[in-house]
């Protein structure tokens, strides 16, 4: 449940994040702050309702405490403001970046680090969010909230969330190719 929960998580702020991205640029903008901001309260919110329910609905028979659906909430919000920081400075190039990271992360999460590849323990598992998640989930719903991968969790989330703040905040020089293109103005032609 901790993995699957925490790439729900993920995936919910890259959709939420990836929508106004494609939207703003449809309509031949950058993405505001604000609606940066808006989508990561959004997700905030959302997302830990959306696992909470579907746990409910499975019939996990896990205890769920404020303290679980706050860590989920914090997960959810760090991960939509550190997208939306990429997304802001690497367009639709950091979604691909961030498909890539979801798609191998949980997969080295989910395994005992004495198992994996020394190689792979150093470059991807050590590092990667969704372990930090994972593993501050299962401290809440196994250990009672006891274990120091909690605190570790809220300290990197706390860290993740501010990076995504201050790659929105920081302004951006545009670049030719990074402006939004103009629309073209067409006048009319005498003819005779």
């Amino acid at each position: 449940m901790p993995i699957s929960a925490t790439a729900l998580l993920w995936l919910a702020a890259l959709g939420a994040n990836a929508v106004l991205l494609l939207t703003s640029r449809r309509a031949g903008t950058t993405v505001a702050t604000r609606s940066a901001l808006l989508t990561a309260a959004v997700v905030t919110v959302a997302a830990p309702a959306v696992v909470y329910g579907f746990a409910q609905l499975w019939g996990l028979g896990i205890d769920w405490t404020w303290s679980t659906i706050g860590f989920l909430a914090l997960v959810a919000g760090a991960f939509a403001l550190l997208q939306a920081g990429v997304l802001r400075w690497l367009g639709l190039r950091g979604i691909a970046l961030l498909a890539l990271l979801y798609l191998t992360a949980p997969a080295v999460a989910g395994l005992v680090p004495e198992l994996l590849h020394p190689a792979y323990r150093v470059l991807l598992w050590s590092w990667t969010p969704i372990r930090f998640a994972a593993d501050g989930l299962r401290t809440l719903f196994f250990s009672g909230g006891v274990a120091p991968a909690l605190t570790t969790g809220i300290w990197v989330f706390t860290g993740l969330a501010v990076a995504g703040l201050v790659a929105l905040a920081l302004p951006r020089r545009h670049r030719a190719s990074d402006a939004p293109a103009a629309p073209e103005v067409r006048t009319p032609v005498g003819v005779g």
